[in-house]
């Protein structure tokens, strides 16, 4: 019986069968669009419509599953599947600070109005979500996780990720009593599969922009800037910490304990300690 399951471009996807004597096979969908079942065909998300297996890429999100089922023939009898449902995460999570409340954060136009929002809801961390984030001030508390990338720098009407300027859309990320960015593989896991690219880091309360314990996210095209404490915090992490700028913070920018960091292209200028 094929059984149902959620798309996730980071793994195969497809539905399988097995019928014993059979000489053919027709995969069908069902979209929801008022159809009812039709026989799939090889396209760009399609493939082995006519096999035992039919492989599944890059489907488009949908909010209603799609349907399928499997006609199993022999010449002298034939017998469907039972149904199973795909269900698609969609690709990208958007977040505005100036977007109207109520948002879903499915698109620049419902976007949520905070990284948190994006980070709790049910869409992100099922597989390699990402978080797009538009110019502006962000205050709430942002927790990293494995597979799930936040990039900031755009203006909010970008459709691909190439689109966007984090240098000429300054993102910020400002902490005030507690860091504003942290992650703590003792709470969730959180390897380099985690990303945080294209944001403005700074503190000016008692706490560290970013902290970091016994987790290992990437974090590359930043700028820690202005912080009172230090501007990174990592303990027991082997963080890749990439094109980083560090820069006019009034302590020691990058505190390290017991960690293996890897920092590549990064720069430090007029930092105080």
């Amino acid at each position: 019986l094929p059984a149902s399951f959620t798309y996730c471009p980071a793994q195969p996807n497809s539905f399988s069968i097995v019928a014993v004597g059979a000489a053919s096979f027709q995969w069908q969908i069902n979209r929801d669009d008022g159809l009812g079942f039709v026989n799939v065909t090889n396209d760009a998300v399609h493939s082995g419509a006519t096999s035992a297996t039919l492989n599944i890429t890059s489907p488009p999100y949908t909010a209603a599953p799609w349907q399928y089922r499997c006609l199993a023939e022999n010449g002298s009898c034939s017998v469907y599947s039972q149904v199973a449902v795909m269900t698609v995460q969609p690709a990208e999570i958007f977040v505005n600070a100036a977007a109207p409340s109520g948002g879903n954060g499915l698109s620049w136009a419902t976007a949520f109005q905070t990284i948190a929002q994006a980070t709790a809801s049910p869409f992100t961390g099922a597989c390699q979500t990402e978080v797009w984030v538009a110019a502006g001030n962000y205050t709430a508390p942002v927790t990293l996780a494995s597979g799930l990338k936040i990039y900031g720098g755009f203006v909010g009407t970008e459709t691909s990720l190439g689109q966007r300027s984090w240098s000429n859309n300054p993102t910020r990320l400002v902490a005030g009593s507690q860091s504003v960015v942290s992650a703590n593989g003792f709470v969730q896991p959180c390897n380099s599969t985690a990303l945080l690219d294209g944001f403005i880091l700074t503190s000016s309360g008692g706490a560290s922009a970013v902290s970091i314990e016994q987790a290992s996210p990437t974090i590359q095209n930043c700028l820690f800037v202005s912080n009172s404490i230090g501007a990174l915090f990592v303990q027991y992490s082997q963080s890749l910490i990439s094109h980083c700028q560090f820069e006019y913070n009034a302590a020691t920018p990058l505190l390290n304990e017991n960690s293996q960091l890897t920092l590549a292209g990064c720069l430090f200028a007029s930092n105080q300690a």
